[in-house]
C-alpha cells in the first residue's frame, strides 16, 4: 500500500478536485454555496476558484437571484476547456465518444464489425473512430478504452476477452498511446458501466451500488464507499462465472454450470439455434430477441424468463454479500418491461436477505452505450481525481 505524506501542495490538490466535483455534480453554484458545501473557509475558496478560473477550467455564468441579499456570481466548469474520448469494443461493435470538460457528450461514433473479426481489423476500427472524433475537435487531452476481459496486470492491455476472440494479449494502452501521444487508460466494461452510471446515470451520489451487465456476457461493476472495487489482480466482477448448477454445461472458461452457460446472451442464442458456438455472436444479435419478446414470441419470453431466475439468485448472493444501497441491471437483455428483469426481481426479493433488501432500490440503466461513457470518465480523471485519494 501507497501513503501519501500530507502537505500544503498535496491539500491545495486535493481542495481543488473537490471543487472541480462539486461543480460538476451540481452545475452551477456561487462561492458561498461552494463554501457551506465543502466547509472551506471563504478565504481558500475565493482563492481556489481564482486560480481554476485563470487557469481556465472554470467559468462566469451570470448571477443568482435571491430572495434576500444581494446577487452572488455564479460559477461552472468550462466545458471546452479540454476534450476527452472514451471508447467501447464490444462483440460486434466499437463505439467511441467525445467529452468535454464538464462530462456533456460532444460527439458520437460508432461502427459495427464482426464479432470474429482479427485484432488488425478491431484496432482500425478503434483508430478510425478516434480519428474522427479529434479531427473535428482537434487534439484530446486522453483516451479511456474499456472492452469485456481480464486487464492485463500492469494495465496496459487484455490478456483476453472469451466474448471477442480475436482480443488477446493485446497491449492495446501501449497502442493507443504510442499512436496519439496522450495519456490513456484501460477498464473492463461492465466496471466502466458502473463508473458511467455513478457520474452520469441512477448512480450520482450513491456510494455502494452493484450495477449488473447482461449482454453477451454477464459481469458485475461493484461500487464501494465511493470507489470501484477492481480486485488484487485487476478483475474483480466476473459474475458470469460464477457456479451456480453442479454439473452444469460446460463454460467457456474451463468450469461446468457457470452463470454465463445458462444466462448469458450467447447461452440464449445458442439455445435458439441450437449452435454452440464461441464468438460467432454480436450485441447487436441480442436487439433481435428484444424485437421477438417485444411482439410475445413465447419461446424467446420463455427463455428469458428462465435466465432472468439464474440471474436474481445469482445477484441475491451478491447483495448478501455487499449490503448495497442500489442495484443496477445494464446491457442489451435489461430494458425496463424485460422478462429477463422481471423474473430477475422476483427471485431477487425471494433470495435476498431483508436486511439487506430493506433499502435496496433496484434499477434499470437509462444510459445508452454506458461503457464508452464509463471509459470517457477514466479519461477525465485527470482533472477529478487525486491519485491515492479520490478515486472513481
Amino acid at each position: 500500500m501507497q501513503y501519501l505524506i500530507g502537505n500544503h501542495s498535496l491539500m491545495k490538490r486535493i481542495n481543488r478536485t473537490r471543487v472541480m466535483n462539486l461543480l460538476r455534480i451540481n452545475g452551477t453554484l456561487s462561492r458561498a454555496e461552494m463554501t457551506e458545501a465543502t466547509g472551506l473557509d471563504s478565504k481558500s475558496l475565493t482563492n481556489i476558484t481564482g486560480e481554476l478560473l485563470s487557469e481556465g477550467w472554470l467559468e462566469s455564468c451570470g448571477l443568482s437571484n435571491p430572495a434576500i441579499g444581494r446577487p452572488r456570481q455564479l460559477l461552472r466548469i468550462r466545458s471546452n476547456s479540454g476534450s476527452f474520448i472514451g471508447v467501447a469494443l464490444s462483440p460486434g461493435r466499437v463505439v467511441a465518444v467525445r467529452c468535454g470538460l464538464d462530462g456533456a457528450i460532444q460527439a458520437e461514433s460508432s461502427q459495427d464489425i464482426s464479432p470474429d473479426a482479427g485484432i488488425e481489423s478491431l484496432m482500425e476500427a478503434v483508430f478510425r473512430l478516434i480519428d474522427s472524433l479529434i479531427g473535428r475537435s482537434g487534439a484530446a487531452r486522453q483516451i479511456g478504452f474499456a472492452a469485456p476481459g481480464v486487464i492485463m496486470p500492469e494495465g496496459s492491455g487484455f490478456l483476453l476477452s472469451v466474448n471477442i476472440p480475436g482480443f488477446r494479449d493485446i497491449p492495446v494502452g501501449d497502442m493507443l498511446a504510442e499512436r496519439y501521444g496522450i495519456p490513456v487508460s484501460i477498464e473492463d466494461s461492465s466496471r466502466s458501466m458502473a463508473i458511467a452510471e455513478s457520474w452520469f446515470g441512477r448512480a450520482r451520489g450513491v456510494e455502494n451500488f452493484l450495477l449488473v451487465d447482461i449482454d453477451i456476457g454477464i459481469g458485475l461493476g461493484i461500487y464501494s464507499e465511493g470507489r470501484i472495487y477492481r480486485g488484487t489482480s485487476n478483475s474483480s466482477g466476473e459474475m458470469g462465472h460464477t457456479v451456480i448448477k453442479r454439473d452444469g454445461p460446460l463454460c467457456y472458461c474451463g468450469n461446468r454450470g457457470c452463470l454465463e452457460t445458462l444466462a448469458s446472451g450467447r447461452a440464449l442464442l445458442e439455445k435458439i439455434s441450437g449452435i454452440r458456438q464461441s464468438g460467432r455472436y454480436s450485441s447487436e444479435d441480442l436487439n433481435r430477441l428484444k424485437e421477438a419478446a417485444a411482439v410475445g414470441d413465447t419461446e424467446v419470453v420463455n427463455l428469458l424468463k428462465q435466465a432472468g431466475e439464474h440471474i436474481g439468485m445469482a445477484v441475491a448472493n451478491a447483495v448478501n454479500l455487499f449490503n448495497p444501497r442500489m442495484l443496477i441491471f445494464a446491457g442489451p437483455l435489461a430494458w425496463e418491461d424485460s422478462p429477463l428483469v422481471e423474473s430477475a426481481r422476483r427471485d431477487l426479493s425471494v433470495h435476498t436477505l431483508s436486511s439487506s433488501l430493506r433499502q435496496l432500490a433496484v434499477q434499470v440503466s437509462s444510459l445508452h452505450d454506458g461503457a464508452a461513457l464509463g471509459a470517457a470518465a477514466l479519461a477525465l480523471r485527470e482533472v477529478y481525481e487525486v491519485e491515492g485519494v479520490l478515486a472513481i
